[in-house]
């Protein structure tokens, strides 16, 4: 008993330096004075103009503002999280914004701790960067609302996905409802792992998953069956772990080394509340990369054709097509190959690479096939002078897209240009009478059958396309989501043949000769295409975050 009362007291130590923050200033609000000039006594009484209650400079806390009305703000240099400062705050019309400023990674994770009974908005400011190097806010960076019913510290934390156009924040909360004491901001450079656990998190929040009003959680049976459930998902992890990138591996391992200690240990007799919440979150997130029921590539082959069908335990079922020589019907050059995708739901399309101005030719190619949480089909070719073409498509276990990954290897020769050549994906054929629409980020194009080709130049700002044939024969809309850092150019080419068809191409910077994209096929809905148009751009960031981590590794 005497070792684990240390163990108990290394704990709370380990945890409250782990809570403290270090990169929102002040975020442990245990400094007070207004900062000159930014913020001043003038401030404090032009909020008091607007509604608020609050104190005066001298005691507010440093690095810390507001805006907008009618809120209320106390601060308290004792009874916070680590026994230090915190503030008490209420109020739905205004927020208060706290300084971060820092260059963003791809993915941050914010962390803050909560007290009280309260609803809780905790969002950001959002700030691009001109071309003359000025900075400008307004950017609508997502948020997380939750409900807050705890007499001590509770954590909760949310993931900020960077976008082409972010380069700074600030974080900004306010209390829809009740009042809520805060303290311990903090936004912090994500590992893979974190950003997968906190994911899960999101999604518990408020459904009696998680201990959301204790301090401690007690090691009683259910605790011992939720460990022993962890351990098992982890074990499985470990002895599949060919479908997951080895940084990610490694990321799970360092969690997993942090969190053992708190949720293993024989004769526990309580642990913080937060590592039992680390240990749910991440059990589902080991459940998810190695399943029970994984994702299983099954290949047939037919005269010059070989399939791949992939099937998931979601049900849907993708298929891909290889086919030596040309597909019939379609605008490709004699002696060229493609690969063709059909989608669950009867949408599909090719890819084809231009190297030099050229479209090789490609013969047999070597063949990889992975199952697990991932199904995976690795093609290469070999090419003249000992260059190599690859292409490696992902599935995920609901089978919602197909992530691609092209890659080139010169060997001997000069590669002046590459790009890719994506005919009919997205967007596929449709017969007349029909208009079509090409969305992107940038801007929203419409077509119909009686105009020529036309060229939609996608800009900087670009990442994702999506497609809409509104035609009574089209059967979906597809979407693309492209790795901004490794396309130089982007393009869709919309035309009539005897029905109207697309082209996008994507250029690739020579001295990348890598492209990473994912492709999306949406069946027709009740509700059509301002629904499933939302549903896409509100899930384009976190697919470009998946994109990334999937090919971590090149």
């Amino acid at each position: 008993m005497k070792h684990l009362w240390w163990l108990v007291l290394l704990m709370s130590a380990s945890l409250a330096v782990q809570a403290e923050s270090r990169f929102v200033r002040d975020g442990s609000f245990n400094q007070k004075g207004g900062v000159k000039p930014y913020f001043t006594q003038e401030t404090v009484e032009g909020l008091r103009k607007q509604g608020w209650t609050c104190p005066d400079a001298e005691s507010w806390p440093a690095w810390w503002s507001g805006i907008g009305p009618n809120m209320k703000l106390a601060w308290s240099p004792t009874g916070g999280k680590n026994n230090d400062a915190y503030v008490h705050l209420a109020g739905k019309q205004g927020i208060l914004t706290g300084y971060h400023g820092l260059a963003l990674k791809d993915i941050e994770i914010k962390t803050f701790w909560a007290r009280g009974t309260a609803t809780v908005f905790s969002g950001f400011l959002g700030y691009g960067t001109s071309a003359d190097g000025s900075a400008y806010g307004g950017l609508n960076v997502p948020g997380l609302t939750v409900k807050v019913n705890s007499p001590e510290w509770v954590r909760y934390r949310h993931v900020l996905y960077k976008s082409r156009e972010l380069t700074s924040i600030h974080v900004a909360f306010n209390v829809p409802e009740g009042e809520v004491d805060l303290d311990e901001v903090d936004v912090e450079p994500a590992t893979p792992a974190l950003a997968l656990m906190v994911e899960e998190e999101n999604g518990l929040y408020g459904q009696g998953v998680l201990i959301e009003n204790k301090k401690w959680a007690e090691v009683d049976v259910d605790f011992k069956q939720k460990a022993s459930e962890y351990a098992a998902a982890v074990k499985r992890l470990r002895e599949n772990p060919e479908n997951i990138s080895p940084s990610l591996l490694d990321s799970i391992n360092q969690q997993t080394e942090s969190l053992d200690p708190y949720v293993l240990t024989k004769g526990l007799k309580k642990t913080p509340a937060s590592r039992y919440n680390d240990m749910i979150a991440l059990t589902r997130v080991c459940n998810n990369l190695a399943p029970i029921d994984p994702v299983t590539v099954e290949h047939a082959a037919a005269a010059d054709t070989d399939t791949w069908t992939f099937h998931t335990p979601g049900g849907a079922n993708p298929v891909l097509a290889f086919k030596a020589g040309n597909w019939p019907g379609f605008k490709s050059p004699q002696g060229s190959n493609t690969a063709w995708w059909l989608w669950y739901c009867g949408n599909g399309g090719c890819i084809m690479p231009i190297i030099n101005g050229e479209y090789p030719k490609l013969g047999t190619p070597e063949v990889t096939v992975r199952d697990g949480q991932y199904g995976a089909v690795t093609q290469v070719w070999t090419l003249a002078n000992d260059a190599k073409l690859s292409m490696t498509f992902t599935v995920p276990g609901d089978g919602h897209a197909i992530y691609t990954k092209v890659d080139l290897t010169p060997g001997t020769v000069e590669i002046k240009t590459f790009s890719l050549q994506l005919p009919n994906f997205p967007g596929g054929i449709l017969k007349q009478p029909a208009e079509f629409h090409v969305t992107a980020p940038s801007q929203s194009v419409s077509f119909t059958g009686s105009e020529a080709w036309k060229t939609v130049t996608l800009t900087d700002k670009d990442y994702w396309v999506f497609y809409d044939g509104d035609a009574p024969n089209s059967r979906g809309w597809l979407g693309l989501v492209y790795e901004p850092k490794n396309v130089s150019a982007a393009r869709v080419e919309i035309g009539k043949w005897s029905n109207i068809a697309t082209n996008t191409f994507l250029d690739i910077p020579v001295a990348e000769r890598q492209a990473r994209f994912a492709l999306y096929a949406y069946p027709y809905g009740a509700d059509r295409l301002p629904a499933t148009l939302a549903q896409f751009t509100d899930a384009a960031e976190h697919e470009l975050a998946v994109l990334n981590r999937i090919y971590a590794t090149k």
